[in-house]
């Protein structure tokens, strides 16, 4: 069993979805895999391999000791998906992308298959442009016909970093000083 905020989207030590993935049927797992564009997975638990083993939609590329890495063969690997058009996210940094957009429609609905934060920020220029929760997935309309790049930025929070400093040199400073007493023997 694996919990983490995204657990819906966990694949790991044998649990998909927070359950064993034995008793997951196999077109949830596909859809979900189709749905993020993942092609490639690789396991090393007893029951990850036999699922994937036994699937016809995934095919056995390599293995190294208890690891195997396998293919799924109805995958849509696009980091962009775009209703018309294409998308495509270039230029990543730790805290943002660009998503270059070619041929879009006004108002398509653009998803960006990564996971949808509320204090994510996008932009055309100067210009916000409002993001959507797509069932889990980052995603925005397009903003104007055309080619052109649509900025994303998650917020550096650089206070936190301050804050956890402090923290630890008050922490520091206070084992420094450790209280001591007189006794009289």
């Amino acid at each position: 069993w694996q919990w983490c905020p995204q657990r819906r989207h966990v694949l790991a030590g044998g649990a998909f979805r927070g359950a064993s993935i034995a008793v997951t049927p196999p077109a949830e797992v596909h859809a979900e895999l189709a749905r993020w564009g993942v092609r490639h997975v690789v396991v090393w638990s007893r029951a990850a391999t036999q699922f994937f083993e036994n699937d016809p939609q995934f095919v056995r590329r390599w293995s190294s000791g208890p690891w195997r890495h396998y293919e799924f063969l109805n995958s849509d690997p696009r980091d962009v998906v775009v209703s018309h058009g294409r998308g495509y996210v270039i230029a990543r940094t730790p805290l943002g992308a660009r998503v270059s957009l070619d041929g879009v429609r006004s108002g398509a609905r653009v998803v960006v298959r990564t996971n949808f934060y509320p204090v994510w920020t996008a932009w055309d220029g100067s210009s916000p442009v409002p993001l959507i929760d797509a069932a889990g997935m980052l995603a925005f309309d397009a903003p104007r016909d055309g080619t052109y790049e649509i900025e994303l930025r998650y917020p550096a929070r650089t206070w936190l970093l301050a804050l956890a400093f402090g923290v630890l040199l008050l922490a520091a400073a206070g084992s420094a000083f450790k209280p001591f007493s007189l006794s009289a023997s």
